[in-house]
């Protein structure tokens, strides 16, 4: 694609930063005809006027002071770019999409990204455990938090932390003293083998576009 007013965008700015055709020429190393040549070029290229003549010198039209500010936008940008470029800090840019079982992901796992993963970009959010996993499954996000793990070969799953549930009750109750001494002699009860409640991690098994990050919130999560 061919952007032919680029070439005179040199002296249009040389023309504002100078307030005259001679002295942009000067700066330019080019004559004053030469650089009337390139403005008016340039301003049959957009087809608006980007100057006004006066006794005094140059004023710049609502259209050039337009373009003018597009450019010194442009070349700020290009300059920013240019410095990270030379100084190796560009880094590949996406967003990290993430699917989480609620209490987890709101409790446990959006702190922990704020906290140690601030420089990346995360799309957090909070489904029933089901929709977790079609998420994953189906490519909606990257990674998926649930409470148990889960076999398929659409995903691969793994372990990702365990935390402790407390069963508590009224203090001086006997209803709840009784309740207490009556779960403990019941080890084997569904009740007493919820008392850790684990976490798994879970990614599209074809899919391995962000290994890195999924391993690196399993480390942290296991601090």
């Amino acid at each position: 694609m061919d952007y032919p007013e680029t070439r005179y965008l040199p002296a249009f700015m040389a023309v504002c930063a100078e307030g005259g055709f001679h002295r942009a020429g000067e700066k330019l190393n080019l004559s004053q005809p030469a650089v009337s040549y390139q403005i008016r070029m340039l301003e049959q290229v957009l087809k608006v006027p980007l100057f006004e003549r006066t006794p005094r010198g140059v004023v710049l039209t609502e259209a050039g002071e337009m373009l003018r500010d597009y450019c010194s936008r442009s070349l700020s940008d290009l300059s920013a770019l240019r410095a990270q470029l030379q100084s190796g800090e560009m880094r590949a840019r996406g967003t990290l999409k993430i699917a989480s079982v609620s209490g987890f992901g709101r409790y446990v796992l959006f702190p922990l990204l704020a906290a140690e993963f601030a420089d990346v970009r995360v799309e957090l959010r909070y489904p029933t455990q089901d929709d977790v996993i079609r998420f994953v499954a189906a490519g909606i996000c990257d990674l998926g938090v649930i409470y148990e793990s889960k076999t398929s070969s659409l995903f691969d799953c793994s372990p990702l932390t365990s935390e402790e549930l407390v069963l508590i009750g009224q203090k001086g109750s006997q209803r709840t003293i009784g309740g207490l001494e009556q779960v403990s002699r019941l080890p084997s009860s569904p009740t007493t083998r919820a008392n850790t409640s684990s976490a798994a991690g879970c990614a599209p098994a074809s899919a391995n576009r962000r290994p890195s990050a999924a391993s690196r919130i399993s480390r942290s999560s296991r601090k």
